[in-house]
């Protein structure tokens, strides 16, 4: 119970009654203007740190590979050889006889590596070189063709 309050104006003791309902709400007004911008935060926590990336393809000197190292061959048949050269950057590959020239309409090679001499004769004997040449240097290895 709360205290007694003097009515006015008669100057009575009154005694308050029950609270009464509560009103309806008021009619709402137009927003203010907005604020000035507030200071920045704080950063949050790091993030978690992301798988690792696949490697790249490392960089190295050719280093060249050549298959058969001697052939013996018998006159009239196809003698042949492959060269390898697999590092990166990809070298050139070219063939070359010690002491000679390729210039003959029998001889053929391709960019895979692959040299190729038809019809072989006593005159083709001799050793070849397979050379592989990149921007980082350059690798050759040299076969026997014999009769």
């Amino acid at each position: 119970m709360q205290p007694a309050s003097f009515c006015q104006p008669s100057g009575k003791v009154c005694v308050p009654g029950p609270p009464s309902k509560k009103g309806s709400r008021g009619p709402r007004e137009r927003r203010g203007a907005q604020g000035p911008k507030g200071k920045r935060g704080a950063s949050g926590p790091r993030g978690m740190t992301g798988q690792k990336g696949e490697p790249g393809k490392s960089t190295s000197l050719p280093e060249v590979t050549i298959s058969p190292e001697t052939k013996p061959v018998t006159e009239n048949q196809t003698a042949r050889f492959y060269c390898s050269a697999r590092r990166h950057p990809t070298p050139v590959v070219t063939w070359s006889k010690v002491r000679g020239l390729l210039a003959d309409e029998r001889v053929k090679t391709d960019q895979n590596g692959r040299f190729e001499v038809t019809k072989w004769s006593f005159n083709d004997s001799g050793e070849y070189i397979c050379s592989a040449v990149s921007v980082l240097g350059k690798d050759s290895k040299t076969v026997k063709l014999f009769c």
